[in-house]
């Protein structure tokens, strides 16, 4: 850097017009947890004194590690990057994984900048006030390392329970190797297992409801025990939470129920049985059985996936909502989500997955309502056709 008449002068290394070349990874790599580990990556070249590498985004997105920018040297078709885990859990990278790209570092050229970093500062942040804002913490810190553990913890606090789910799901697989690429796999859709929020399905709203003209039907809430009156407020709550129901003030009105399932716990249940009786029926078809069986019967490998309150994932038409209130001793709620028990929620469903899975139907997989089951004739077409149905 040179100083003349107030101003700095400092040399900027541009990026490179000329032709990028891939960096991979010539062998698989395991970063242990808070690692910084040096990798010596191919490229199709076999020597170039500088080089300037730039880390590919979609394998620090996936894999959720920091592979900075840097400049090395490729001696004998390899140069030196490093990449980070600052996560609790050590991180595998394939073979032949793009690690980047490398390009020649064009000449040196000079560029003006001025020097006073205060006015640049102040200037920053009245122009992009929030780049500097964040969250106040009331957590008093004894040490350095108690502050980090704090801000891990914040920023990994759902990913780490996502992560505990996927291991779970792969717990049943023979070999472990065969275990890891399954977990690898399915580690790159890991929003898709994050049941630390219900956003659902996204599509236009669904219309499931048709009662023609018929005047609204309304009913008193059922007595129950005070057991029960508590597990309906529970119910609601949680459903309010979530944003499946809201408060209504509609003229129709069906019972809650709770039953009890086969093992003993109790489901909370509208019982829409008279509002059904005038409801016009969707006569759109589930899949047979026998045609499922029979098409899975050359198969010797399946995946299920099993949609989280698959109905409760579907929204339903505004101008139908009203129709679904239930009433309780304690108010009146409507369904913003597709509800259990209408006469056309399974129809409603069905096809908005056949809709959802394409031309992917009946070639690799198959949806009886929530369930989805994925099946190949072997282990490495098995994780193909999974990565299809996941990304598709």
């Amino acid at each position: 850097m040179s100083i003349y008449n107030g101003i700095s002068s400092i040399p900027l290394l541009p990026a490179s017009r000329s032709v990028s070349l891939v960096m991979s990874l010539p062998h698989p790599v395991i970063i242990p947890p808070f690692h910084e580990t040096l990798i010596s990556g191919y490229v199709p070249i076999k020597t170039l004194k500088d080089v300037l590498f730039r880390p590919n985004i979609a394998l620090q997105h996936t894999r959720l590690v920091l592979i900075p920018h840097s400049i090395t040297h490729i001696n004998d078709h390899h140069g030196i990057i490093s990449i980070i885990n600052n996560t609790r859990h050590s991180k595998m990278i394939p073979r032949n994984t793009p690690l980047g790209f490398i390009s020649p570092i064009d000449p040196v050229a000079d560029i003006n900048v001025i020097q006073d970093l205060t006015n640049i500062s102040n200037h920053i942040f009245s122009e992009h006030p929030s780049l500097f804002s964040g969250v106040h913490c009331n957590v008093p810190f004894s040490s350095e390392t108690t502050l980090y553990d704090h801000l891990l913890e914040c920023c990994n606090k759902h990913l780490t329970c996502t992560t505990r789910i996927i291991s779970n799901l792969v717990e049943h697989i023979t070999g472990p190797v065969k275990q890891r690429k399954v977990y690898l796999l399915l580690h790159q859709y890991y929003q898709i297992f994050d049941n630390t929020c219900f956003e659902g399905i996204y599509c236009s709203p669904q219309h499931a409801i048709n009662t023609d003209s018929h005047s609204p039907l309304a009913e008193h809430p059922r007595r129950t025990s005070f057991f029960n009156k508590q597990l309906i407020a529970g119910e609601v709550k949680k459903n309010v939470k979530n944003g499946i129901i809201s408060p209504s003030h509609s003229p129709w009105a069906s019972p809650v129920v709770i039953v009890k399932k086969r093992d003993g716990s109790l489901r909370f249940c509208i019982d829409f049985r008279r509002f059904n009786s005038i409801t016009r029926k969707d006569v759109y078809p589930l899949p047979r059985i026998d045609d499922v069986i029979e098409k899975l019967n050359v198969s010797t490998i399946f995946s299920k996936l099993d949609l989280r309150s698959g109905y409760f994932q579907v929204r339903l038409a505004a101008d139908e909502r009203d129709k679904t209130a239930f009433i309780t001793t304690d108010g009146l709620w409507q369904f913003n989500r597709l509800p259990q028990g209408l006469k056309n929620s399974p129809s409603v469903f069905q096809r908005l997955m056949n809709q959802t899975l394409g031309t992917l139907r009946w070639d690799i997989c198959l949806a009886y309502l929530d369930d989805i089951v994925v099946y190949s004739t072997s282990f490495t077409q098995h994780l193909i056709d999974v990565d299809k149905k996941l990304h598709f």
